[in-house]
């Protein structure tokens, strides 16, 4: 709790001197002030816009602060949740550690009060993770079919990462029942999405189009000035023209086979070694995560989960992490720190893993001694 009031304490300080919301906040700012029916075709997904709305409602104000204070409080209870998971899994100094390790960095901190969804994913993500290692009771399983219904339709990758997270989960558990509650959370959170891609099918001809839009953009960048492709120019004026692709057409169609696992390998390499450390601010314990995932491999039936938890997480992103983007003032930038943040809590709670487990083995060595 301690961490938790740090971390609103700086993000209440950040929120006066904040910059009018751009990009994809002020889209989802502009979407949730419009009326319009909650699976209604759009860009973007219907729970983030939906979820402001409330916030609006709730404090009888549609001004951009709004925004800014509910990723905020998603972002406390993303570190609420690192803190509960961590300690679930080592106990309380576990939990008191990671928190620690996360809590408000000056990167956390600024995506705390972005007005963007990063911090809620994050949330439901931990969330879900969470409600599988607990006892299977109708709570914690109502629980668990409510994240799967919600993580698609905050970002439609979720479709991908609902069914891989329980897949894996049920592969770790080993069990009839198990296997059975994660084919059914699988199909809930396809049955929840399905009326918005009916709807986006409808309306632009293609169920993802919001993926597909993305992948334009994606193509944009990583190809700009290149024969048969936007100048670099052309991108900066609008990074969503050209002709229109999907997200298998992008990644599959114009990259060969080792060219696909090559820029996976490169994006996961990124972002455990060079913007995990900046988006933790350098905090040198995080470097203790590989000690983690060490124990949750020996360990694996309680804390495996943590490890593959954390690259499904990181997937949808993968591929991206490694790209330069088309910027007016800079040559070659990276993607910007956001894209490797699904990763952060869970790095955050393996280094905290790998510290406790071996302090424990340590001091249960020399007793034996």
């Amino acid at each position: 709790m301690l961490a938790a009031f740090f971390v609103w304490f700086e993000q209440r300080h950040l929120l006066p001197a904040a910059p009018p919301l751009n990009g994809d906040a002020r889209g989802f700012y502009e979407r949730a002030r419009k009326p319009h029916s909650f699976y209604a075709a759009h860009i973007r997904e219907p729970l983030f816009p939906a979820l402001l709305r409330t916030a609006f409602a709730v404090t009888g104000s549609t001004d951009e602060v709004v925004a800014r204070q509910f990723s905020g409080w998603a972002n406390i209870a993303l570190t609420i949740l690192i803190g509960l998971l961590a300690t679930r899994l080592v106990g309380l100094p576990g939990g008191a550690l990671a928190t620690w390790l996360y809590a408000g960095t000056p990167v956390t901190t600024y995506y705390g009060v972005s007005g963007l969804r990063e911090s809620s994913m994050g949330f439901l993500i931990l969330l879900l993770v969470l409600l599988l290692l607990l006892d299977r009771t109708w709570l914690t399983r109502l629980g668990c079919a409510l994240c799967a219904a919600a993580i698609p339709l905050l970002r439609l990758e979720g479709l991908l990462v609902v069914p891989l997270l329980v897949g894996a989960w049920a592969l770790l558990q080993w069990r009839k029942s198990i296997t059975f509650e994660a084919a059914a959370l699988t199909l809930i959170a396809w049955l929840a999405t399905a009326p918005f891609l009916f709807h986006c099918q409808r309306e632009f001809g293609s169920a993802f189009h919001s993926l597909n839009t993305h992948a334009t953009y994606w193509r944009n960048h990583e190809f700009a000035g290149q024969p048969g492709y936007l100048t670099r120019d052309e991108v900066l004026a609008d990074a969503y023209a050209g002709p229109p692709t999907t997200s298998a057409q992008y990644v599959f169609g114009l990259h060969s086979l080792p060219q696909v696992l090559g820029r996976y390998a490169t994006g996961y390499w990124l972002a455990f070694t060079k913007y995990i450390p900046l988006i933790l601010s350098g905090r040198w314990l995080i470097w203790l995560w590989p000690v983690g995932v060490g124990w949750a491999i020996y360990q694996w039936r309680e804390k495996g989960l943590i490890v593959v938890a954390g690259l499904i997480a990181q997937l949808p992103f993968a591929f991206i992490v490694p790209l330069h983007m088309v910027i007016a003032d800079r040559l070659n930038p990276g993607v910007e720190f956001r894209f490797s943040l699904p990763l952060a809590p869970f790095v955050a709670i393996l280094a905290a893993v790998g510290l406790v487990e071996s302090v424990r083995w340590v001091l249960a060595s020399s007793r034996r001694r």
